[in-house]
């Protein structure tokens, strides 16, 4: 890893104050950009940076205590997406959206039919959507205002409540209609702290089908 990929942050009542740089071993004080923020969502931080029309979304995290935070994915969409970067429509991304969505393990009948959804062209948000409008999902999701349908993603797609900044950051993105319930649940289920709480499932659940098993990609 490159030091490029290390970061230090001053953390100031949930806000990022100055964000430091390795640059060969010493930490430099690194200039924040009109077109870019740093973001707290839960211990890490998020990074959004706008270049020639297309969102680059950088996740970093704290590995051992030591207050050094290392890139642990990152992302990109373009502007007729929205700003939630889509993941490729692989095997593993569609078995944690089963698992985000309706917070089990997917059926393998129907994760066999939405596989083949994708194979012939279906996009991954469509996928989402289609789960969002599903008897199972409206029956826990529906009546819930954007306040509480994010602490009830939280606590079934990552086993937690939320963390203030992390709430504050997507119920603003549902109240300015900037994303969607689908988007949403894209997001969660493609996080950094998903992919890693569902790895084993998912591997297993992909062995299962005789799929190969889930290799974490650099998707938020």
């Amino acid at each position: 890893m490159s030091d490029n990929d290390l970061k230090r942050f001053d953390i100031v009542s949930g806000q990022i104050q100055r964000v430091y740089e390795s640059d060969d071993g010493r930490w430099e004080l690194e200039r924040i950009d009109a077109d870019e923020t740093y973001t707290l969502s839960g211990s890490d931080v998020v990074h959004t940076e706008r270049d020639e029309g297309v969102l680059e979304t950088t996740i970093y995290r704290d590995l051992d205590g030591s207050g050094t935070f290392r890139e642990i994915s990152s992302s990109y969409s373009s502007p007729d997406q929205t700003d939630s970067p889509v993941p490729v429509a692989s095997d593993a991304s569609l078995a944690r959206l089963y698992m985000a969505v309706f917070d089990r393990a997917p059926d393998q009948e129907g994760f066999r039919y939405w596989e083949q959804q994708l194979d012939r062209g279906m996009e991954f948000e469509d996928v989402a959507e289609s789960f969002i409008n599903s008897p199972e999902f409206s029956q826990t999701y529906s009546t819930l205002d954007n306040a509480a349908f994010i602490d009830r993603v939280y606590l079934n797609v990552l086993d937690r409540n939320p963390d203030a900044a992390g709430k504050n950051l997507w119920v603003g993105q549902l109240e300015n209609d900037i994303q969607d319930r689908e988007d949403v649940v894209i997001g969660f289920s493609e996080s950094a702290e998903f992919v890693a709480l569902s790895a084993d499932s998912v591997d297993a659940f992909l062995q299962l089908v005789g799929q190969p098993p889930a290799v974490a990609e650099n998707t938020f």
